[in-house]
């Protein structure tokens, strides 16, 4: 069995958003919550103010800078050494200044107990998720509870399965997902396809 994966990432509704809202985020409060999922990444003058997620290869995963008062600086999520496809960037005092992408870094799709699984991982650090729900072109629709991811840091999982797919079937899940930003209570929906090309390899 072989499964071709293509993604669709699209914005419905962003609310209106306040660049000057204050949502400190601190180191000290990050280690407690998340020390264990990351490595220290550099020392700046005998302090370590970089982190990235030890995932499964250090490399793939969110990386995340401090300013030197304690506060976060910047979060990139990185599929290769190089790359990154999420970031969001703050000043010194906490304000967030930027936003690139949306909070769906991830996407694993696999063969699970008979079962095809299909994952999204969603960027969780000061957001409140709700009414996340997903449809598919077989007329199927699948209420979502998130759950923490155990390998990387600050991310929530949305999960679906799907049984008695059939050989050379085009599968399309779309998610509908709604966040809460903690720091200034605006309101953001976006959806996000994954379309699967499944089929059996009769080698």
């Amino acid at each position: 069995m072989k499964l071709i994966i293509y993604t669709v990432i699209a914005f419905l509704h962003i609310g209106c958003s306040n660049n000057n809202s204050s949502c400190v985020i601190r180191k000290d409060d990050f280690l407690k919550k998340s020390g264990g999922k990351v490595f220290g990444a550099n020392i700046v003058n005998g302090k370590t103010l970089e982190f990235g997620d030890k995932g499964t290869d250090s490399i793939v995963g969110g990386f995340y800078t401090f300013f030197d008062n304690g506060n976060l600086k910047s979060y990139q999520y990185f599929v290769d050494d190089q790359t990154y496809i999420y970031g969001e960037e703050y000043d010194s005092l906490g304000h967030q200044k930027k936003m690139d992408g949306n909070p769906s870094v991830r996407k694993v799709a696999k063969l699970e107990r008979g079962e095809l699984l299909i994952k999204l991982y969603l960027f969780a650090l000061n957001k409140t998720y709700s009414n996340i729900y997903a449809t598919t072109n077989l007329n199927q629709r699948f209420n979502i509870h998130l759950v923490d991811d155990s390998l990387y840091s600050n991310l929530k999982v949305a999960a679906i399965r799907m049984k008695n797919l059939q050989d050379g079937q085009q599968i399309k899940a779309y998610f509908h997902i709604e966040y809460q930003q903690n720091c200034n209570d605006e309101v953001r929906k976006f959806g996000d396809t994954v379309s699967l090309h499944y089929y059996f390899d009769h080698k």
